[in-house]
């Protein structure tokens, strides 16, 4: 059988303008975890095309990857710039914000991320997350409760229990870690 992903990698099948090619080999190279050759094609892409919201996506879930939080959130802004309703984006640069510690930029970015789309348990759990770090228990404890309503897991159980004991409400936290520990009892 043949290997269509070397196919789709080699340059010689490239056309020097062919942005639907690169973005398609870009896809491949970061499908195969190449980002450094991923990078490169949505960069390219960009510089062809530079409304390709798609691309500017890619890059900035490549650099998220990558730890490089300031790149990822340029590149995502610019995603969003083309693209104002693209959730993806608002909630990757609200987890690259979190990740910096810029509190209040990642707290717009998952509350747009929930506007878009009210079901996003992630999106909620971050904003529990950001609260809690923030000392904030009771926005916490509300957010996370959102997040539990959609997909009930150990870990916002566990941290919306830790935000009660912060309130002194040990009788909710202690039922917080009992729920917890029921969903993940490693």
């Amino acid at each position: 059988s043949r290997d269509w992903s070397s196919d789709v990698c080699s340059s010689d099948l490239l056309k020097p303008d062919d942005d639907d090619a690169y973005y398609n080999r870009g896809l491949a190279y970061s499908s195969k975890g190449d980002s450094a050759n991923a990078i490169a094609d949505f960069e390219k892409i960009t510089s062809l095309r530079p409304d390709f919201a798609d691309a500017y996506n890619n890059l900035g879930i490549l650099y998220y990857n990558l730890g490089d939080f300031e790149k990822a959130v340029s590149n995502l802004t610019k995603t969003i710039e083309l693209n104002p309703e693209n959730e993806t984006a608002y909630f990757l640069r609200g987890a690259a914000y979190s990740s910096q510690q810029k509190y209040d930029e990642a707290i717009q970015d998952f509350e747009k991320t929930v506007a878009i789309n009210p079901n996003n348990f992630e999106a909620y759990s971050n904003l529990g997350i950001v609260h809690y770090n923030r000392d904030e228990f009771d926005l916490a404890i509300e957010n996370l409760s959102k997040a539990i309503g959609i997909n009930p897991t150990s870990e916002e159980y566990y941290i919306r229990g830790v935000s009660y004991a912060m309130k002194q409400d040990f009788s909710n936290a202690a039922a917080d870690f009992e729920n917890a520990i029921k969903l993940d009892p490693n």
